[in-house]
């Protein structure tokens, strides 16, 4: 017997059956699928085709300004993403998993992939993992389900992780290739502080709503994708405050509609490594070789307006 899907055929047989697509097949599948069915949920396009955002994104903050507002106004991009760029985030998704389960193997996961927004400062991010504070028990369904000897392994690995305890922390993942893993400055990207100092002020803002006591520490970690090879970053204060005014500039641009000027290209991060903003911006301009061009303007423009 068989089960037909949308489009694979799923059969009772050898896992090598010619009707099963192959597992690469499978990994894009479920990424497409990803993308499309929560583009479909949270995306939903008004008569004009745009698809306004309710709030600012923390993952956001340190990209040109008129690019976020315009995403928040849900001017369509025309930037589709390709295999290339799919592959590298389902990497950086591996990588972020391969964290998350032994954190949660080793007794330290408070939580994953914490949605936290505020009305005040206008803006919403998912923190990637929140960990730490004193190692956990082993959860009885293991215990009642799982391997005796892998339950034991658990158990071993919990009683050397206790041995301290650990600050509650807030991890972003981040990987990168290569040469930006080494050329990566020592406190790290400019855009990544901003994001890791937005979860900051949502944090404190939505302490009674977290999975465990008030973070102490925030950090990224950054991976390289090449190698595995790691480095702990952790969030400089001063880049707090800057989120916070940051947040300000684009709360007052989207109230009273005057647009700051287009930064792609001099963002200080993208700088650093001798790339150009533009060409990861998801507005370039007709003839791909910039963006934030006058026409992009105009849509954002009437795009505001209909939502005010």
């Amino acid at each position: 017997p068989s089960v037909r899907g949308s489009e694979c055929l799923v059969s009772q047989g050898s896992l090598y059956d010619r009707d099963l697509p192959e597992v690469s097949q499978l990994l894009n599948l479920y990424s497409e699928a990803w993308d499309d069915y929560w583009h479909a949920q949270k995306d939903v396009p008004d008569e004009d085709g745009n698809t306004p955002r309710a709030h600012f994104r923390a993952s956001m903050l340190g990209r040109c300004m008129v690019a976020h507002l315009t995403w928040r106004a849900g001017v369509p991009s025309p930037r589709v993403i390709d295999e290339q760029s799919r592959q590298r985030m389902d990497a950086g998704n591996t990588y972020e998993d391969g964290v998350r389960i032994r954190l949660d193997r080793m007794g330290l996961l408070l939580g994953k992939q914490l949605a936290l927004s505020d009305e005040d400062l206008d803006v919403t991010g998912t923190v990637d993992l929140m960990w730490g504070g004193e190692v956990q028990e082993v959860p009885w369904w293991w215990q009642t389900y799982r391997d005796p000897l892998w339950v034991d392994f658990v158990r071993f690995l919990r009683g050397k992780a206790a041995a301290r305890t650990y600050p509650v922390t807030i991890t972003e993942v981040k990987t990168v290739g290569g040469y930006g893993f080494r050329n990566s400055p020592k406190d790290g990207r400019w855009d990544h502080q901003l994001q890791l100092a937005v979860y900051d002020l949502l944090a404190d803002r939505n302490g009674p709503d977290l999975p465990g006591p008030d973070p102490e520490r925030y950090e990224i970690l950054l991976i390289n994708r090449d190698n595995g090879a790691r480095r702990v970053i952790p969030l400089k204060d001063s880049y707090v405050m800057e989120a916070e005014d940051r947040l300000g500039q684009l709360r007052e641009a989207w109230t009273t509609g005057k647009w700051p000027p287009c930064t792609c290209s001099s963002n200080e991060s993208f700088e650093r490594m001798g790339w150009a903003e533009f060409k990861y911006c998801n507005y370039p301009n007709e003839d791909w070789d910039g963006c934030c061009h006058s026409s992009l303007l105009d849509l954002l423009e009437a795009s505001v307006a209909e939502s005010q």
